[in-house]
């Protein structure tokens, strides 16, 4: 024989035996049997396979995309068949999964077998969410949620109700992978809905889920939308002049609120809840003098229920070119500007409250001063000090029941640490004591 003959029949050979071993390595042949317990996969490898590490091997891919726990149980009938008990474990039911056998090695060296099982389990159609009434806004979604995945172009055609919804399932980002679960699903009116009204929606007999078993009977979720929130008072008083440059804005309402909202001008400020009949708006910054402001306010129920817009306006004080006026910067490296008009006359060093003692934010004005004060009850006080409306004291340097000057407060000085004064050196309080007279608008903001 020639040796080119020799070579092609060696090389047609190898190429033979290679394509046997791919054919060999995923011929198999499987069944598949699903009731309500689970599902019984039997596999022939048509080759005695090693068991021992073959359950290393079995590998579970399910349609949801994110993390749901199975249970495999093998059991070897002969040499070359396996049965496999597979159950879901996690929460979901009715999922269609992949089985997957990966380089399982056989009893022969070098030979391993795989394949790829669809499997598709069975379970009825339940709600699990909501079981109970639940309490809604009239315009704001809700969510459905199913034990198995459904379809989602269908829900509509076997859902009864009285008002018309986009139904859309939740999407969302597990470990930078896009989600969609289609066991859960998010109803939005198409149209806002009426307050303190009842809904009732029916999932009608026969809906189909993804694994196409049929609802067995109708079920319902009961929906109450919630009463729309009143407004009751808003401070400063709509049409109010000379409010002051850093205005504490306030809402009070007749019903419950979890949150509150200031449209003023270009700014959106959300308010710091009191109480859940009291909300308090602060600027972002310091309100230009002699302007009229417009706004609306909102306030919102545990529903996500909004008000009615609540519309306020205002006229902020003018300043005088020759009066004396001051703002307070907390935060970090604390100070206080003092200005005449809009001139900067004079930056003083200063320390507010602390974290937990903080000083109270606004638009404040001098009402009386003295030269000394102590506190029987902190066992300190201070020099020239001045009081502000609301009870908030500017003075010297703190002092102790010996009138010793605190260093701990003067080497702290510019940080929040007071239990909510302003504190100041000596020569710098004395200024203010003998320079700002009565009514002197002092503003304290971050």
């Amino acid at each position: 024989m020639k040796p080119s003959k020799t070579l092609f029949l060696s090389a047609l050979t190898l190429v033979l035996l290679t394509l046997a071993l791919f054919v060999v390595r995923d011929l198999n042949f499987h069944w598949v049997e699903v009731d309500e317990a689970g599902a019984t996969v039997t596999i022939n490898f048509l080759f005695p396979m090693d068991k021992e590490g073959f359950k290393d091997t079995i590998k579970v891919k399910n349609q949801l995309g994110y993390a749901e726990e199975f249970g495999c149980k093998v059991d070897w009938v002969s040499p070359q068949v396996c049965k496999l008990q597979l159950t879901e474990e996690g929460d979901v039911r009715g999922q269609k999964i992949y089985l997957i056998i990966d380089h399982a090695p056989t009893k022969y060296s070098g030979m391993t077998k795989q394949a790829t099982i669809p499997i598709q389990f069975q379970s009825d159609i339940q709600i699990v969410s909501p079981v109970d009434e639940i309490l809604i806004a009239t315009t704001q979604s809700f969510e459905v949620q199913f034990n198995t995945p459904m379809n989602k172009d269908v829900i509509h055609r076997f859902l009864s109700s009285d008002a018309d919804f986009i139904i859309e399932p939740v999407q969302y980002t597990q470990d930078g992978k896009n989600i969609t679960d289609y066991t859960r699903f998010n109803f939005t009116p198409k149209k806002p809905l009426e307050n303190d009204h009842k809904y009732i929606l029916t999932f009608k007999k026969g809906m189909p889920s993804q694994s196409n078993v049929m609802l067995a009977e109708n079920q319902k979720v009961v929906l109450h939308t919630d009463i729309k929130p009143q407004i009751d008072t808003v401070s400063p008083n709509v049409g109010s002049k000379w409010v002051g440059l850093y205005p504490r804005i306030s809402v009070a309402s007749k019903t419950p609120m979890t949150a509150a909202y200031l449209q003023l001008g270009d700014e959106t400020l959300v308010g710091k809840l009191k109480s859940e009949y009291r909300a308090e708006f602060y600027p972002k910054e310091l309100l230009t003098p002699d302007k009229i402001y417009k706004g609306n306010i909102q306030i919102e129920a545990a529903s996500g229920e909004k008000s009615d817009p609540f519309a306020i306006h205002f006229t902020t004080q003018p300043l005088a070119g020759d009066r004396y006026w001051a703002e307070i910067k907390l935060g970090k490296n604390q100070e206080m500007i003092v200005y005449q008009g809009s001139q900067v006359v004079k930056n003083i060093q200063c320390s507010g409250g602390s974290e937990k003692t903080p000083t109270t934010k606004g638009t404040f004005y001098v009402q009386s001063k003295g030269d000394k004060y102590f506190s029987e009850e902190h066992l300190e006080g201070g020099n020239y000090w001045i009081m502000l409306s609301e009870q908030i004291r500017i003075h010297g340097m703190t002092r102790d029941e010996y009138w010793h000057i605190k260093m701990d407060v003067l080497n702290r000085l510019g940080e929040g640490q007071t239990k909510g004064d302003i504190v100041m050196r000596e020569e710098d309080a004395m200024w203010l004591y003998e320079n700002l007279p009565s009514d002197t608008m002092i503003v304290i903001h971050e």
